[in-house]
């Protein structure tokens, strides 16, 4: 009753009060297609607004207790509206991992981490139901907000070359990574002199691998524009990807991979980090998921896409034999009377043994150039089989040409056997869509008793 009666006798508290109320229940994410939000040293989170690098007002109060350190790896919950971030990074004592909610302007400390090395990177994933972080060992760790504590996933990458890239990615001192809508995790590894983007297939894991795969898109040994690491990764809702350097400033990265400098950050340091409110389908409007290759003969290579994006004039398909310097080996027109995901085709003969890169490069109306991801094949002239796509995420065709072989195992690492199948001449499906992604050995026998064996990886 004292408050209610203050209230009514003095308009200035009241107003004061409704200002508060107003601030503590900000229309926090309310425009993601204009909005990300960025994070200083010192754990203040700022609204950005992406065409102007123009920073709002701080929306989170002072801390209480011990000060923040290193504060970095922040990523917004869309389910609950909270933040979660490093108050205090993990390599300092005490550690402090903690939730903000802009709708009560209150903190909550929640389990620690368990390493002791700086924490670099950290997202929530798409589901709202837990938290990924990358620490400076490039160990990958998720926090289950339900139970409030954490796993260690791995600390292995191989990318899609069949390379372990685990130590190019810790050897990069800063990076950040994003969720988007189909589950994959964006890496952004970056350092003074070079910067590399990678993204792992959703969905991803919640219990301890082994090792897992990534989509190498830009090598780790792309120059850093300006001399600054990059420090912060976001996405718009169509997928635009924007990315702050730690010299303040802020970029847009087209759908060629280049970069557009957007501004300088009108209140320093909170490029640090960054955090974006929603998880679009489509990053960097690029093909992702519909580039198959397969060998269908002794030397013929056939090559699979979808059409995604409207407005297409066609489709150079692009062959490498290093994934660096690329050759056209002819171009697909767009058919406009098809519909959106139709199927196109390309075809033509390896000219010898050896393994090869292919990649789609699509031509827009306008002249906008969009590439597919890279996919690659070995191809053995004249040998009895062949083994295609690898890495596969489900199906893989076993070309028995010659009939050499009459049964095949699918084993694990371990040598432990999955499956086992008998061969027919001719092309031979074979579903792993059951098992996890890894890495698998193919054991392929003969009626003689010739044993031959093949490493396939499983995305």
């Amino acid at each position: 009753m004292n408050l209610i009666r203050t209230l009514k006798n003095s308009p200035i508290v009241l107003c004061m009060l409704l200002m508060l109320m107003q601030r503590s229940t900000a229309q926090v994410c309310s425009d993601p297609a204009n909005v990300i939000y960025g994070m200083d040293n010192n754990g203040g989170i700022f609204p950005i607004t992406v065409a102007t690098a123009v920073v709002g007002a701080r929306i989170n109060p002072p801390y209480t207790g011990n000060a923040p350190i290193a504060s970095n790896a922040i990523g917004y919950n869309a389910s609950n509206g909270m933040f979660y971030y490093f108050k205090r990074n993990a390599d300092n004592a005490p550690q402090e991992f903690v939730s903000f909610n802009p709708s009560t302007n209150t903190y909550t400390i929640l389990a620690n981490c368990p390493t002791t090395n700086n924490i670099r990177t950290g997202c929530v994933n798409v589901l709202g139901t837990g938290y990924y972080c990358i620490d400076a060992a490039a160990n990958l760790y998720f926090y289950r907000f339900t139970s409030n504590t954490w796993r260690l996933i791995t600390s292995t990458y191989f990318n899609q070359f069949g390379t372990n890239v685990t130590a190019a990615i810790a050897a990069h001192s800063s990076g950040d990574i994003a969720m988007d809508g189909w589950g994959d995790l964006w890496y952004l590894c970056s350092d003074p002199a070079s910067y590399g983007l990678y993204y792992f297939r959703g969905a991803l894991p919640v219990n301890p691998v082994a090792s897992m795969n990534l989509i190498e898109r830009i090598p780790p040994t792309t120059p850093t524009p300006g001399g600054n690491n990059f420090a912060g990764i976001g996405f718009s809702p169509t997928g635009q990807i924007y990315i702050s350097q730690s010299g303040d400033r802020l970029y847009r990265m087209n759908n060629d991979e280049s970069l557009t400098l957007l501004g300088t950050f009108t209140t320093p340091n909170v490029g640090g980090d960054l955090t974006s409110c929603v998880f679009p389908f489509m990053a960097l409007a690029v093909n992702q998921r519909d580039l198959t290759v397969q060998s269908i003969g002794n030397q013929e290579i056939l090559l699979t896409w979808n059409r995604q994006d409207q407005n297409v004039k066609g489709y150079f398909v692009e062959s490498s034999t290093d994934a660096e310097r690329w050759v056209t080996l002819g171009f697909v027109e767009n058919n406009n009377t098809q519909t959106r995901n139709t199927k196109y085709t390309f075809n033509y003969e390896a000219p010898s043994s050896g393994r090869y890169y292919y990649r789609i490069r699509q031509v827009g109306d306008q002249g906008q150039i969009v590439y597919s991801e890279v996919k690659f094949i070995d191809i053995k002239i004249n040998n009895l089989i062949s083994i295609t796509p690898n890495p596969t995420r489900g199906i893989i065709q076993v070309n028995n040409s010659m009939n050499a072989f009459s049964r095949i195992s699918i084993l694990d690492v371990s040598g432990k056997g999955l499956k086992e199948l008998q061969l027919r001449k001719g092309l031979n499906s074979i579903a792993l869509n059951a098992y996890p992604p890894g890495t698998y050995i193919i054991r392929l026998q003969s009626g003689n008793g010739q044993t031959h064996y093949e490493k396939i990886i499983k995305e």
